[in-house]
């Protein structure tokens, strides 16, 4: 699937998709659950969500978290580039 065959399933740009893969822009709940159903994954898998939890439970209190995935919001910067590397 090509980055614009995405972003037209899921009614945005292809610079959307790209942005999100380059960890440039965190797509909305809305987006996110779109973009799970084409992959046919859950939005928690999508997202990385239990890697992401078990990275912040380890890290001490007061120092920063370097997530593994997707940023701060709703840890879905690099949605795609975590669903690629489970694959």
């Amino acid at each position: 699937m090509t980055q614009q065959q995405l972003a037209d399933m899921v009614h945005v740009s292809s610079r959307t998709i790209i942005s999100i893969e380059k960890e440039q822009y965190s797509p909305s709940l809305m987006l996110a659950y779109r973009i799970a159903e084409i992959f046919g994954v859950s939005i928690e898998e999508l997202c990385c969500l239990k890697e992401n939890k078990e990275l912040e439970d380890k890290q001490d209190k007061g120092s920063p978290v370097y997530l593994r995935s997707r940023g701060n919001d709703l840890g879905t910067n690099v949605i795609l580039r975590c669903l690629l590397q489970r694959r």
